[in-house]
């Protein structure tokens, strides 16, 4: 194994803990908001995450796309689909 093959699975199986709606979730650096939402306990299906920088938010409609995490990064979720009515 070379010194290449021995950072590229470091990085592979490097975690890191994020926020998610306020809450803490383990998570390997690279993920998927699909993967982020399933690890929060939270539904796809209904739910979208977005990044928070700062005052910004910077949403991420595809489910499936690959992304970087970071550790103590901050996501909030959106509901989609019909609101509920009591």
């Amino acid at each position: 194994m070379t010194l290449t093959d021995e950072s590229s699975a470091h990085t592979q199986h490097h975690t890191v803990i994020v926020s998610i709606d306020g809450n803490p979730v383990t998570t390997p650096t690279k993920t998927t908001p699909r993967a982020l939402l399933l690890a929060a306990g939270l539904d796809p299906a209904t739910r979208r995450l977005a990044r928070v920088d700062g005052r910004q938010h910077e949403k991420l409609e595809d489910l499936d796309q690959a992304i970087t995490v970071h550790e103590d990064e901050a996501f909030i979720t959106v509901r989609v689909g019909p609101t509920p009515v009591s």
